[in-house]
């Protein structure tokens, strides 16, 4: 692989905004199996593994990120682990930071497993009130956070998985407006 672990799961994401905007293509059909279809190929495409879960509806944060770390530790290299949030919201969390959230979660639950990488963002751009789409997860996210002198426990608990992200300028910029979908979530495992 020549790309770097967050170039590539940038790149998925891109492929997702990309197809759910193409509305010529799908004026129909549900936009989100659109773009989750586009991102799966690209990484069939890539010669990486797929595998797609089901969100559990009204989940805490707890709940929803330990399985999805448990299986991303138990999955082999080359893999990417693709789900999507329930339109419903999370609860004991601001549903305007609900991505960010989950990928705080997903690195407390994960706490610094090597070789894990993960994105989580809102494609409408409003995931944290317009400031960023969502963020990356690397495998040393934590220890960068507690070298800045940052709890992330404490910040999830408080709301504040922005600041978490911003500190380690890992936000991502908000998506275009024409590009209307679920919540995208890829856990890339090399």
């Amino acid at each position: 692989m020549t790309q770097t672990p967050p170039d590539l799961l940038r790149q998925l994401y891109q492929t997702a905004l990309a197809a759910s905007a193409d509305r010529q293509s799908h004026p129909t059909r549900d936009r989100s199996a659109t773009a989750r279809s586009a991102a799966m190929a690209l990484t069939s495409d890539l010669g990486l593994e797929a595998i797609q879960l089901e969100t559990v509806p009204d989940a805490g944060i707890p709940a929803l990120v330990r399985p999805h770390a448990d299986l991303a530790r138990a999955t082999p290299p080359g893999t990417v682990i693709f789900s999507s949030a329930s339109p419903q919201r999370l609860r004991g969390q601001d549903n305007l930071a609900r991505n960010l959230s989950y990928l705080l979660g997903l690195g407390l639950a994960l706490d610094g497993a090597r070789d894990i990488w993960a994105l989580a963002a809102d494609t409408e751009g409003l995931d944290s009130g317009g400031a960023a789409a969502g963020a990356l997860l690397h495998p040393d996210s934590l220890s960068r956070a507690l070298a800045l002198g940052l709890e992330p426990g404490s910040l999830l608990d408080q709301g504040e998985a922005l600041h978490f992200f911003a500190s380690l300028n890992d936000l991502l910029p908000p998506a275009p407006a024409e590009a209307r979908i679920r919540d995208f979530r890829a856990i890339l495992v090399l």
